[in-house]
């Protein structure tokens, strides 16, 4: 499944913060303008590790300028990003898209 980056925040960090580390850390890049707030998603699922509980999700998106001459991080984090690609929009609708990155592309 394709996400867009993203992640926690951090105690004591802004959203914007967290924009710019999660970036870096998950796909090697760099903002090139201020980050302009989209909007907020909000969604309530099970827990993958606990079958009787559920966990909601806030998004916060942001609207960003990147170089998409800049290259990504192609090997996996350890942790949740198994790689970070460019993907051109035209080839989206036959790609599987997480809710929240296809609502975050939709606005």
């Amino acid at each position: 499944m394709y996400n867009l980056p993203g992640g926690g925040i951090e105690f004591g960090e802004t959203p914007e913060e967290a924009l710019t580390r999660e970036l870096a850390e998950e796909a090697g890049l760099t903002a090139l303008s201020q980050p302009n707030l989209v909007g907020a998603l909000s969604q309530v699922e099970r827990h993958p590790d606990q079958d009787d509980a559920e966990i909601h999700l806030l998004g916060i998106l942001f609207r960003v300028e990147l170089d998409s001459r800049m290259p990504v991080k192609e090997e996996p984090d350890g942790h949740d990003t198994l790689a970070a690609r460019w993907i051109d929009r035209r080839d989206l609708d036959r790609l599987t898209i997480g809710r929240f990155a296809q609502q975050g592309i939709d606005n």
